[in-house]
């Protein structure tokens, strides 16, 4: 068995992104660059 916790926030049903914009990799690969560096690991 597995537990799951789900956390929900009104302010998500505002969000509304644009699907015509184009794909930016180079962000992605920041924030994921960004989140990864602030983790304790190698």
């Amino acid at each position: 068995m597995h537990n799951v916790i789900a956390f929900y926030d009104d302010r998500v049903l505002a969000h509304e992104p644009n699907i015509e914009a184009d794909f930016l990799p180079d962000r992605i690969d920041k924030r994921i660059r960004q989140l990864l560096s602030g983790l304790p690991l190698p």
